[in-house]
């Protein structure tokens, strides 16, 4: 029984945090936290990453901020601490590539969306900036759907992309 009820609690708690990220989703560049993690070791999930990842999450939410991503040792951008990031420009999205990643199922899932739906995707080093101009940013992971992101930092996005709502449309229908 106890355990029946610790599953409960779990999945309540897990149902808040998808519920806050989906209503709330703003994301901090956390220059200060790198992602050290390259090569063979970027896919495992390994507990070093997860301190790294909470801890840029927490600086974050310090700052008002529901997540945080995170950049390698040149500055580039990753991840965030617990998802995938993808950046639309005009009817291309581009993609962090793997390497320093997670390559994870639902990332891979989505980008077989966008290419099923006639969108580029290019997986390549990508830049502060690249979010900045960006048209729309969305996430990606198993807890958390595909959410749009309507802040980084200070700067406003445009959130309301038909190809984000079209992805959301497809995932749900899974």
């Amino acid at each position: 029984a106890s355990a029946g009820l610790a599953i409960i609690c779990r999945h309540f708690y897990l149902s808040l945090f998808i519920l806050k990220m989906k209503l709330q989703s703003s994301l901090s560049i956390e220059e200060g936290m790198i992602n050290p993690f390259k090569g063979q070791y970027a896919n495992a999930k390994v507990s070093g990453r997860y301190v790294i990842n909470m801890l840029a999450k927490r600086c974050a939410e310090a700052k008002g901020f529901n997540d945080a991503i995170l950049l390698d040792g040149d500055g580039n951008i990753t991840e965030t601490s617990s998802a995938n990031i993808f950046m639309i420009h005009k009817d291309t999205v581009l993609t962090p590539p793997p390497g320093n990643i997670i390559n994870g199922v639902t990332r891979k899932t989505v980008s077989s969306f966008l290419i099923n739906m006639g969108v580029n995707v290019i997986q390549q080093q990508c830049s502060k900036e690249d979010i900045y101009r960006s048209d729309g940013v969305f996430i990606t992971g198993s807890a958390t759907g595909i959410v749009k992101i309507r802040q980084v930092d200070s700067q406003k996005l445009n959130n309301e992309q038909k190809i984000i709502s079209e992805l959301q449309r497809r995932y749900t229908d899974l």
